[in-house]
């Protein structure tokens, strides 16, 4: 991922932003339980896709 996007650096920059934009839309939905959750499945998955145990399925997608 690092050679397709970019420096390690601006991954971390842009999940940062990310987060951000997270955290305001769930304060402005009073953390509503269903936005933590969402947001909880999708950063588990994201982890676990990039480089866990979802990652040779993400490499076998991508061939």
């Amino acid at each position: 991922m690092i050679e397709r996007y970019g420096e390690r650096g601006w991954l971390v920059a842009c999940g940062l932003l990310i987060g951000l934009l997270f955290g305001v839309f769930a304060q402005r939905s009073r953390f509503c339980l269903r936005a933590l959750l969402s947001g909880l499945t999708f950063a588990v998955i994201a982890q676990a896709a990039l480089p866990g145990s979802l990652a040779p399925l993400r490499s076998g997608i991508s061939s």
